[in-house]
């Protein structure tokens, strides 16, 4: 039987304080692609239109049900993600 997600962690929580540490929201600002610059949960709904957000959950859906996340639709149109980024990155 393969061990569950939460099984793999328990074998590692020796280790989280390191892995934590490691991968800090601080380091991942520091990236030269600045990933996780903002760290503010739920941000992506007013940049990241349903139809793409649709898109990666398909991809990704492995992955977002492991982590219990969801994509909720919005009427968020392209146009104004466009504008929401705009306004947040100057």
């Amino acid at each position: 039987m393969a061990d569950t997600l939460a099984d793999q962690l328990n074998a590692l929580k020796d280790r989280l304080p390191e892995a934590l540490s490691a991968n800090s929201l601080e380091m991942f600002k520091a990236l030269p692609n600045r990933h996780g610059w903002q760290g503010r949960p739920g941000l992506w709904q007013t940049l990241i239109p349903s139809d793409s957000a649709a898109a990666i959950y398909a991809r990704h859906e492995h992955v977002f049900r492991t982590l219990g996340y969801t994509v909720e639709p919005t009427l968020l149109s392209h146009e104004t993600a466009e504008t929401n980024w705009t306004a947040l990155v100057r």
